[in-house]
């Protein structure tokens, strides 16, 4: 994965593509200890040359023989997904599928991803030490973690909705990040001081900040032992009257359409 995200970087900077990771690479490298199974990158195109994601794949693919596309498991869906894979790692009789990672490639907007500059950007040393990568800022991470979570309680598929429960693992070992908690603790909502960054409009969007905090309500209904965590950073963590009760309706509807559509429900993923 490492390999793969240390490629797809430095593939992007060469076709002058500014890029950070985001996701469960950039959590393990802020401390997380999940060993992450892909790489997600959030890719800045200039002004003056907006580049679909379809297009970024397309380049990558021309600049660097070790990535390709695949079909999704979707046959109706019209994107392609890219991976890169070792050209030495081979096994009799095929390919050796483990030496093979999916690398996500996502632009501004989607997801409520933000566009940043490159100098809000963080870079973290792998483990090589010889190599650094760009990552997105820890609250964006902590946040968009929070958000995965909150999607796949509701999602239409199984296989999203069975991503829940590591989701909200996820998200408890990034509020136990000592280092980074402590750094954001002075930056929470109830400070007055110009660093606040959970107000921060480039990042979060006044709409972005209202969902935000009502899932973090939701979450430490959830996850009550975690309540402390979010209270520390400012957040409001006891559900206003009926978020609960529309929550549930919203996961009850989603447990019924893959019900209805026969694919089924695991209820350990509720």
């Amino acid at each position: 994965v490492l390999e793969a995200a240390q490629a797809a970087v430095s593939t992007l900077n060469k076709l002058g593509l500014k890029c950070a990771l985001f996701g469960s690479l950039a959590s393990k490298l802020y401390g997380a200890s999940r060993v992450p199974k892909d790489v997600d990158l959030l890719t800045f195109p200039p002004p003056t040359n907006q580049l679909t994601t379809e297009q970024i794949k397309d380049l990558i693919v021309a600049s660097d023989t070790r990535f390709f596309l695949k079909m999704p498991k979707d046959p109706r869906n019209t994107y392609r997904i890219l991976w890169f894979r070792r050209p030495t790692e081979r096994k009799t009789g095929g390919i050796n599928k483990k030496a093979e990672c999916k690398v996500d490639i996502l632009i501004p907007g989607i997801m409520n991803l933000p566009d940043l500059g490159e100098k809000r950007l963080r870079t973290t040393d792998t483990d090589t030490s010889v190599v650094t990568l760009p990552v997105l800022p820890f609250p964006i991470i902590l946040l968009q973690k929070l958000q995965g979570w909150s999607d796949h309680r509701v999602a239409s598929e199984p296989y999203k909705m069975e991503k829940q429960a590591q989701d909200a693992e996820d998200v408890k070992c990034l509020l136990e990040l000592q280092h980074e908690m402590s750094c954001l603790v002075s930056s929470s909502p109830l400070s007055s001081s110009s660093r606040n960054v959970w107000s921060n409009s480039t990042w979060f969007s006044e709409e972005l900040q209202v969902v935000n905090g009502r899932r973090v309500r939701l979450y430490c209904y959830y996850f009550p032992e975690m309540s402390g965590q979010w209270a520390r950073l400012g957040f409001e963590v006891m559900p206003r009257e009926g978020e609960v009760e529309e929550e549930m309706d919203c996961v009850e509807r989603a447990v019924q359409r893959l019900v209805f559509s026969g694919t089924g429900v695991d209820e350990e993923w509720l």
